[in-house]
């Protein structure tokens, strides 16, 4: 009896003790997947955080090469804006010289006339008197 006892303590621990070893196994595979997950999670984290750091450089660059070009063209066309205002004071200018050179030519004739008519008076008058 005793024999049979000590073989069915054996065989009832030895089932204890696989029921142990099955149940430490399970938490550490859950555990080790725990940590996977985590591990995982945290290379995505930093690849996308590697991805946006990317992306936002990229974007701060073609912000920057926009900004540039806005400026460059604003630039031309305050370039062009001051040289068509050049252009119509040139002209401007050059009309208000052009009249002005018509009226120095007229008053020119007419003083011309004057001195003229003045010298025929005084020739005509001055044979008479």
């Amino acid at each position: 009896a005793a024999s049979i006892q000590a073989v069915q303590r054996g065989r009832s621990v030895r089932r204890q003790i696989a029921k142990q070893h099955k149940a430490a196994v399970c938490i550490q595979k859950n555990f080790r997947r725990h940590l996977a997950i985590k591990l995982v999670q945290r290379t995505r984290l930093e690849r996308h955080g590697a991805s946006t750091f990317v992306q936002r450089m990229q974007k701060e660059e073609n912000d920057r090469k926009l900004l540039k070009q806005k400026q460059v063209e604003e630039r031309a066309k305050r370039t062009r804006e001051r040289q068509a205002a050049v252009h119509i004071q040139r002209m401007y200018r050059g009309r208000l010289g052009r009249k002005k050179a018509a009226e120095q030519r007229v008053l020119a004739a007419q003083r011309a006339e004057e001195e003229f008519l003045e010298q025929k008076r005084k020739s005509i008058f001055g044979m008479c008197c």
